[in-house]
């Protein structure tokens, strides 16, 4: 998992989630990305996906 981490952080956000490894964790990351909008939509607090991203990958 660590090595994978390591070599993602030069990909885009759309091809990382597609680049999990394991089926269940990427569908998962997939949804949870996706209720995220919904949800701030309907709450009318826009969440947007790349920051989480860009600080993760920042940090390192």
């Amino acid at each position: 998992m660590r090595q994978w981490l390591k070599g993602a952080d030069h990909l885009s956000f759309d091809v990382w989630v597609e680049s999990i490894p394991f089926d269940e964790t990427r569908q998962y990351v997939q949804n949870v990305l996706s209720y995220s909008v919904i949800y701030g939509q309907k709450l009318n607090s826009p969440q947007p996906l790349v920051d989480w991203h860009e600080r993760y990958f920042d940090d390192q």
